[in-house]
């Protein structure tokens, strides 16, 4: 099976309706948990170790990230746990269209790898993701640094 650790790509978060825990870690409040994606298919969140910089993701922000590891692979309810790297904005955010990318499947995860040589963050419209019959998960490859 192939894995997405490891993959950055483009997410966008938004407020979490019934966030859990809350209070502080070391002086600092918890950020994770109250704010959370859907954006690759199946719920992300934040990292409970990720350390919040200067700027931490908000409602509604796009944000380049690090999926640090996937519980139930290949299944429906498992959960990304992510790493924020740093904010995306709107008009950075660009759509894929069929036949502007590739794409590998493996049990239930689709891994997109766009086929333009930009430094554009790439997202897959949601009514192509719902057109994606027995996918669990789509991961849009970010490959600049």
């Amino acid at each position: 099976m192939k894995t997405v650790t490891g993959i950055r790509t483009v997410v966008k978060f938004f407020n979490n309706g019934q966030p859990q825990g809350g209070g502080t870690i070391g002086g600092k409040p918890k950020i994770h948990n109250h704010l959370i994606t859907r954006t690759l298919g199946k719920l992300g969140v934040i990292d409970s170790k990720w350390e919040p910089t200067d700027e931490s993701p908000k409602d509604g922000t796009f944000w380049l990230v690090e999926i640090l590891r996937e519980t139930s692979p290949s299944k429906a309810q498992g959960v990304f746990v992510l790493a924020p790297i740093r904010p995306v904005e709107v008009g950075e955010v660009q759509k894929l269209s069929p036949g502007m990318y590739d794409e590998e499947s493996d049990e239930g995860t689709v891994i997109i790898t766009p086929k333009l040589r930009e430094d554009f963050y790439w997202m897959l419209p949601l009514s192509l993701r719902k057109s994606m019959t027995n996918v669990n998960a789509v991961v849009v490859k970010y490959l600049w640094e």
